[in-house]
């Protein structure tokens, strides 16, 4: 997971909030539009990443993909753009 989502807490706290500011007050003006994609694509990815340990594939091979699947790549990148703290 951590070479999917390298600040897992902030991942969880940043998407807590969107999701709280727009279920309560249908926006989200602490976000900007990217960091709100990246938080749509992790939360995707972490998704199929869980069903795929579900199904029994090992976490060795989920390191693999993530490192080779364009896309996971992608949203590996987005993660770290976005969704780490400033100074890292």
């Amino acid at each position: 997971m951590s070479t999917l989502v390298p600040d897992i807490d902030r991942w969880a706290r940043r998407t807590t909030r969107a999701r709280n500011d727009l279920a309560h007050e249908g926006r989200t003006p602490n976000h900007t539009f990217e960091e709100l994609i990246a938080i749509v694509d992790v939360t995707t990815a972490v998704v199929i990443l869980n069903l795929l340990h579900e199904v029994g594939l090992s976490a060795e091979r989920q390191r693999e993909i993530v490192k080779e699947h364009p896309q996971l790549r992608a949203t590996a990148r987005q993660a770290s753009r976005h969704l780490c703290a400033p100074n890292e």
